[in-house]
């Protein structure tokens, strides 16, 4: 399989959460994510969108945007969601309790995190693609 990019940009609402994990999971899937595997990136894919709407534009007169990109190749799926927001900072009256970006990091094999004051914050998840969805076995 070639690498390949797919990519979606929605408002951080709550209402896009749902419709993009769901487009990513079939585009996952499309190339081969199947079973756990695939299970693990919808978690890690609700818990960052969730992410991004509660805290990246905290403040701004209306939601920006957030971006989510799958890139495939033979080994592996790297989903990476971004925004344009405040970067991650502590708040004291956050409505989330903190675990979010913790358990996106614990399900996936691989996690990166950058975020800069003012200019968003982005955060890539990577689930290894079983050899036989590989070699068509």
């Amino acid at each position: 399989m070639d690498a390949s990019r797919v990519e979606w940009i929605a408002p951080a609402i709550a209402d896009e959460v749902g419709e993009l994990r769901r487009a990513v999971a079939a585009t996952a899937a499309e190339h081969g994510l199947t079973g756990l595997a695939l299970e693990r990136l919808e978690l890690a894919l609700s818990e960052t969108l969730t992410n991004v709407v509660l805290h990246a534009y905290h403040g701004a007169p209306e939601p920006g945007p957030m971006t989510v990109a799958l890139e495939a190749d033979e080994h592996e799926i790297r989903v990476t969601v971004g925004d344009r927001g405040r970067g991650m900072a502590p708040r004291a009256n956050s409505s989330g309790l903190g675990l979010g970006l913790g358990l996106a990091a614990t399900v996936a094999d691989r996690c990166e995190l950058r975020t800069a004051r003012d200019t968003g914050t982005t955060v890539m998840v990577a689930f290894a693609l079983a050899p036989e969805s590989v070699s068509g076995v």
